[in-house]
């Protein structure tokens, strides 16, 4: 079931981030706060009080400092869920 899925997906994350096995990057290129942030895989998409909405693929790039794959961008505010 969906549920059992997502359970066994967050008790992996929760292991390896104890034990050492995560990368943390800094996501540069939102000019104001992050609202939200979703993650889908290999994609993190953020959006951000500078009307836009980020998509960054986390494999793309350095991996200290990613920028962000795609900009949707001229939103009529601020974005608040992805």
């Amino acid at each position: 079931t969906s549920w059992c899925k997502d359970y066994i997906a967050h008790e992996v994350l929760e292991r390896n981030w104890r034990s050492g096995h995560c990368t943390v990057r800094r996501l540069t290129g939102h000019r104001d706060g992050i609202n939200c942030l979703c993650v889908s895989n290999d994609l993190v998409v953020t959006g951000s009080d500078d009307h836009d909405l980020r998509v960054w693929d986390v494999h793309a790039s350095d991996p200290k400092t990613s920028a962000a794959s795609h900009v949707l961008s001229q939103h009529q505010g601020k974005v608040v869920c992805c």
